[in-house]
């Protein structure tokens, strides 16, 4: 037979355990109150298999290389190195650098300044001052032989934020390259700034390299910030495209038209499916591809494209034992 105090004791412990169970069970219920009011956005990046487009974009393959293009309108800058050549009366050839100055110095015709003058102009400018000198007796030529080496921040949704060399040529993408990328789920393909002092040089939507092959050549200077913006809205799109991927939209939503650019479904694609979700319920609606003008996506929406029709004529072939046709059309 139990004494009293033992009864107690176990009267205790029981009551513990299950002050322990209920607390346990209404942790595990926030948990599940929490999951199910999560954001629409939240449960798409929540899966961290699902592919940006875009995300291929950036794996080294434009950090390693360096690019002198011509462009007419490219400011020479101190430390560009120009390639003269002068032949008849006088005969002179030589690599030049542009001082701290901003001027290069050619024998027996003097210092000519080049600071800030556009490409196109360079020539002319080498002509002008050799004719002051030579009159028209001596041919002229110029050319911009190699670009400074700078140094530009990128920073915001990159994978290494941090200070990059590089040519004033390169492109954006070199430079984000350098930074290993967009950051997966956070950095913005849609949106990097190019900032000089307070000043908003370039917006670069990167959709437009990858869907149309542009790309804006900027003049890049000493202390340029690349600031990637943070990624806002998304949708996710899969079914019958070359594309299933989450693509990013500008804005909080976008017609069902615009994005097909984006993603190129099959031909044989009829309709399309929208998943929202409201106050933790899904919600899907179905609707012909012909009214995708008419329908909006909204950020953290999905949409799958789908082939949904009859075909006039169906072939059924019947094999086995049995007395009557063999194939029927129906």
């Amino acid at each position: 037979m139990l004494s009293l105090k033992t009864i107690e004791i176990r009267g205790v412990i029981l009551r513990k355990v299950l002050f322990f169970i209920l607390f346990v069970g209404i942790a595990w219920g926030v948990d599940i109150r929490v999951d199910e009011t999560s954001s629409s956005i939240d449960k798409i990046k929540s899966s961290k298999d699902k592919k940006y487009f875009g995300e291929e974009l950036f794996h080294g393959n434009f950090k390693e290389n360096k690019q002198l293009l011509y462009n007419s309108n490219y400011l020479i800058n101190i430390g560009d190195i120009v390639s003269i050549k002068l032949w008849g009366a006088y005969n002179y050839s030589g690599e030049l650098t542009v001082d701290n100055r901003g001027n290069i110095f050619i024998p027996k015709v003097g210092t000519i300044r080049l600071l800030g003058i556009s490409q196109s102009q360079l020539k002319s400018r080498v002509r002008s001052s050799v004719n002051e000198v030579f009159n028209n007796n001596v041919s002229v030529y110029a050319n911009l032989n190699s670009y400074h080496e700078i140094s530009v921040f990128v920073t915001g949704g990159v994978v290494k934020p941090g200070l990059y060399k590089g040519a004033s040529s390169d492109s954006i993408l070199q430079f984000i390259d350098k930074a290993d990328g967009i950051k997966y789920a956070e950095g913005s393909y849609r949106e990097a700034t190019l900032i000089r002092g307070d000043r908003v040089v370039k917006v670069f939507d990167l959709y437009e390299f990858l869907v149309d092959g542009k790309l804006d050549i900027v003049q890049f200077q000493n202390g340029d910030v690349i600031k990637v913006s943070a990624l806002k809205n998304i949708v996710e799109v899969s079914g019958d495209v070359s594309r299933p991927c989450i693509f990013e939209i500008k804005s909080s939503e976008i017609a069902v038209d615009e994005i097909i650019r984006f993603i190129l479904p099959k031909s044989t694609v009829t309709h399309f499916m929208i998943t929202s979700w409201e106050n933790g319920h899904q919600k899907i609606k179905k609707y012909p591809l012909q009214e995708s003008y008419r329908v909006s996506l909204k950020n953290g929406e999905k949409i799958h494209f789908l082939t949904d029709y009859l075909k006039d004529n169906l072939t059924i072939s019947i094999d086995g034992e049995h007395g009557n046709l063999h194939t029927v059309m129906v």
